[in-house]
């Protein structure tokens, strides 16, 4: 997927485009550092990762307190998850994981 996103015709394309990758937190350790190297070595321009679990995101949500530093990103801004409303929370947690 990354090197079909880097390889892309972006001369026209509006803005920096984004690509979002999810991995899980058992693969971030091992995989993590070569598919950013590989995605920018081949042109990449701007990767989001997320490495956080559903479970995650639903304790966050019931107890914010633990995790008063989580970063989320929202519509091309980063928040800390505690600030959103319960709405953009729910969109968040719903995006998370398939």
């Amino acid at each position: 997927m990354l090197t079909s996103a880097a390889r892309l015709h972006l001369v026209k394309a509006l803005g920096t485009p984004v690509t979002n990758l999810r991995l899980s937190r058992e693969h971030v350790k091992k995989a993590l550092k070569p598919l950013v190297q590989g995605y920018f070595q081949q042109g990449g321009m701007q990767l989001q990762v997320t490495c956080i679990s559903k479970a995650n995101m639903l304790d966050a949500l019931k107890n914010p307190q633990k995790h008063e530093n989580l970063i989320v990103r929202i519509g091309g801004y980063s928040e800390y998850f505690n600030r959103l409303t319960p709405e953009l929370k729910q969109t968040v947690i719903d995006r998370t994981e398939f």
